[in-house]
């Protein structure tokens, strides 16, 4: 059993160094989950969608949030709530990014609930209760798409 562990550690020991250089960012700020705001290794950029977002800014070339999830107990007032131990995240908003929203009057949204109806960018961001965000990324970790969900 003793043998065990030390072969192990001796492993583990040897490979230190060579998971730190694949880790190398070339000083990229990366988040919690990978995810990176310069370009870096296809490894640590986030492609998976941010399914619920929380404490959205988007901020010149830049999104930030905290991954959350979403509290459907009270069928009338759903709430956005942060996952617990989640950090703020980063990533750069692509040039050609899209956002969609539910609209005014009568929500217009695609079957899994989220918004449907473009609106620019200038138009989302004077949106002050954005509801749900989900986020959409490309190859590259850069935002594609934010689009809110109606809130019931």
């Amino acid at each position: 059993m003793r043998h065990t562990a030390r072969i192990t550690l001796v492993v583990l020991a040897s490979a230190a160094p060579l998971l730190l250089a694949s880790c190398a960012t070339d000083g990229a700020d990366v988040g919690a989950r990978g995810t990176s705001s310069s370009a870096g290794p296809a490894s640590l950029i986030r492609q998976i969608p941010v399914e619920v977002a929380a404490d959205l800014v988007v901020d010149g070339t830049t999104v930030t949030w905290v991954e959350a999830t979403l509290d459907t107990s009270s069928r009338t007032n759903p709430r956005v709530v942060p996952v617990p131990g989640a950090k703020p995240e980063t990533a750069r908003l692509a040039e050609d990014a899209t956002f969609t929203t539910p609209g005014p009057g009568t929500p217009e949204v695609t079957a899994d609930g989220l918004g449907a109806e473009p609106v620019s960018r200038g138009e989302f961001e004077a949106i002050r209760d954005a509801f749900a965000p989900k986020l959409f990324f490309n190859a590259r970790g850069e935002v594609v798409r934010i689009a809110t969900r109606h809130r019931p």
